[in-house]
């Protein structure tokens, strides 16, 4: 409810279009992920079936799997008859699949869903950088002070790979900056402005920003994360 997966499709979008990157974008939400409908795709297969044939996947093989969008950008995601249940997705599958989406993809880009399981643990120790999403709230902020003492304390991220980010974010807001940075501990902060319109017309259209508004301050944003 942060933002995440909107900052996730943008961001991988901005590296293909801007950065020439050949990139991978995962839905690891198999129960309520809608990661490939903000890129107005429908996949009729994807992670679910890729995760049950691993052991015939090789890079040739994986790309069936993927929905591509016009960009580029390489979509692993679901369709809405795909359903995993808790606990379903191992660790070891998931480290598998990252192994074969990174020999053939530039940058791979995981959506998680809001939990801690083996395989989003698996996703973490392998992550060049962990962004966690949050609002000027303080209902999010206490969920982001649990999640970083788990990726510090439990899963032993550094502190140097991971990146808060504040969404939707008003100057004018109670909660302000400062009272971010001391409760998570954490170094600068980045910031995407809040533009309920913008975001919102893309997100019901799947246009991304820079496609959509791309002098927009929050485009602006979004390509200063990208870089």
């Amino acid at each position: 409810g942060s933002g995440a997966t909107l900052l996730a499709c943008n961001v991988a979008h901005l590296l293909t279009v801007l950065s020439q990157r050949r990139v991978a974008l995962v839905d690891l939400d198999v129960q309520f992920g809608t990661l490939p409908l903000y890129l107005n795709l429908y996949p009729q297969r994807g992670l679910v079936q890729a995760l049950a044939n691993l052991d015939e996947l090789d890079a040739t093989a994986l790309d069936g799997y993927m929905t591509r969008h016009a960009s580029g950008v390489g979509v692993l995601g679901h369709s809405g008859e795909d359903s995993l249940q808790l606990g379903e997705v191992a660790g070891r599958e998931i480290e598998r699949l990252l192994d074969l989406l990174c020999r053939s993809y530039d940058n791979v880009v995981i959506d998680l869903p809001r939990r801690i399981d083996p395989a989003s643990v698996a996703v973490f120790e392998r992550a060049a950088n962990v962004v966690v999403v949050v609002q000027q709230s303080i209902t999010t902020l206490r969920d982001a002070t649990r999640l970083l003492r788990i990726l510090r304390r439990d899963v032993a991220v550094p502190r140097d790979r991971i990146c808060v980010v504040v969404n939707r974010y008003d100057k004018n807001a109670p909660v302000t900056l400062e009272d971010i940075g001391k409760t998570l501990n954490c170094g600068d902060l980045h910031t995407v402005p809040n533009d309920f319109r913008t975001v919102s017309d893309c997100v019901n259209t799947g246009t991304p920003l820079y496609d959509y508004a791309k002098g927009a301050g929050v485009t602006r944003a979004m390509m200063a994360l990208e870089a």
